[in-house]
């Protein structure tokens, strides 16, 4: 044997002592890692067991007076005091409320920890009426109908307007009507919306829409404003009142507006023709 020295007995680390060291770790800071989200799922996990299992339903709420208590709405939506508070359907129960009372127009329930469920409906305002097969149906102004009634004098001592409209295919509480001509939602939608939003609904008890082409509002006695075509709806609300304002019609009777054309508003006054 020669006396150099061996290499393999050197002191001279091996090239690739350092890259492995550097792994390791990088490995065991990763497994770190890891274990810490592990373990906080699973204590994360525990948390959320143990409170659904505590958390019982002790009280009902409203966010705002209406017609019906918590406890209606609760028993209407199926939620039941000592029922899991995190075992409720919300969007089930809010179906629930909708189909029993038809006059919310919609609702959101709200979970308030740790055992308290919060109602937040809003109540569909009765703004028209129908007629329809000797019955009459109170409708919001996105013609949600509302309820069914006997009696004529119990939807005007509502002041409600009545509607005269197309053929209608089907009308049930809670859901909004539908007719045999599908297309006549759009145009009756865009009249009452522009009629509900101006003065001329606390002036008037008729509108009529069963035709896109002939459109017009009356109040019994005293005018009838014509708008012919429902297009530019709002201008011709708005000019009308204006002409009607400015010449002292609104008090008169026997007056007739033809707002066919927003840009010339003609009146004519026949106090012997009836209108109604």
């Amino acid at each position: 044997m020669t006396g150099g020295r061996d290499p393999r007995r050197s002191g001279r680390p091996r090239p690739n002592a350092g890259r492995r060291a550097r792994t390791g770790s990088r490995t065991g800071f990763y497994l770190t890692v890891v274990g810490l989200i592990l373990a906080l799922l699973v204590i994360g996990t525990l948390i959320v067991c143990f409170l659904t299992s505590i958390l019982n339903i002790s009280e009902f709420a409203t966010a705002n007076e209406g017609r019906y208590t918590p406890q209606e709405l609760a028993e209407a939506a199926g939620i039941k005091l000592g029922e899991k508070i995190w075992s409720v359907d919300t969007k089930k129960a809010e179906r629930n409320i909708l189909e029993t009372y038809t006059e919310i127009g919609s609702v959101k329930i709200k979970r308030e920890l740790p055992d308290r469920v919060i109602f937040e409906p809003v109540y569909a305002t009765a703004k028209y009426y129908i007629a329809l097969y000797g019955e009459y149906y109170t409708l919001s102004d996105s013609l949600r109908v509302l309820e069914r009634v006997e009696s004529r004098s119990y939807c005007t001592g509502l002041r409600l307007v009545c509607l005269e409209l197309p053929e209608i295919r089907r009308a049930v509480t809670g859901e909004v009507l539908t007719f045999a001509a599908e297309n006549s939602v759009d145009y009756i939608a865009r009249m009452l919306s522009a009629v509900s939003g101006s003065e001329l609904y606390s002036m008037i008890d008729k509108l009529s829409v069963k035709s896109k082409f002939e459109c017009y509002a009356i109040k019994t006695d005293c005018f009838k404003i014509t708008f012919g075509e429902v297009k530019d709806e709002i201008l011709k609300i708005k000019m009308a009142l204006r002409v009607m304002e400015d010449g002292g019609y609104h008090t008169q009777t026997g007056v007739f507006v033809d707002a066919t054309d927003a840009s010339e508003v003609v009146v004519a006054v026949r106090k012997n023709e009836k209108i109604g």
